[in-house]
């Protein structure tokens, strides 16, 4: 399995750097300490700005034009996030599958690849990797909106400890 995770990986990483190449996160030079939005490696800023140059700031109108013109986005909605991604559930096993250590770069690349796409997973701190990707696959398995500026967060744990999706020695939500 670890010549398969290596290649996953490594597809993971191209498709992130594809992504910065197009469109890297507007919040990357922002000051905020997001390891999720560090430059993958193979980006080249110079050659970006010569193509693109207003893109690392967008303006405050580009940001509400994106909003209001959300509706012809959403026709596509549809599509899931592995299809937006340009990936397919079946590349991903299941985690059994996987080391610790694996499980670990998966969960990390999938966080990253997110962030690309102004994406932020919620879990709660304690949560543990194999359940990271778990959640993170089954949500990618549903369509949602992608917007080049701003940012979504998407939590998985409601604090309702009626509800909450996590076993009791991964979530904080039944502390409250």
């Amino acid at each position: 399995m670890k010549k398969y995770t290596q290649q996953l990986l490594d597809d993971l990483e191209q498709k992130i750097l594809n992504r910065w190449k197009e469109q890297p996160p507007h919040y990357f030079e922002s000051g905020i300490l997001d390891f999720y939005v560090q430059p993958p490696e193979g980006w080249n800023k110079a050659e970006y700005e010569y193509l693109k140059v207003d893109t690392l700031a967008p303006s405050f109108e580009a940001i509400i034009g994106e909003m209001e013109n959300s509706r012809v986005a959403m026709a596509d909605f549809e599509r899931s996030m592995f299809a937006r991604f340009g990936l397919q559930s079946l590349q991903f096993p299941p985690v059994e599958h996987f080391t610790e250590e694996e499980l670990a770069a998966l969960v990390l690349k999938l966080m990253r690849l997110w962030a690309v796409y102004n994406f932020t997973a919620v879990f709660p701190d304690a949560l543990s990797n194999e359940w990271r990707y778990k959640t993170l696959l089954k949500r990618m398995l549903k369509s949602a909106n992608f917007i080049n500026y701003g940012h979504i967060g998407i939590e998985f744990c409601y604090y309702n400890p009626k509800d909450c999706p996590f076993p009791l020695k991964y979530c904080g939500c039944r502390d409250f």
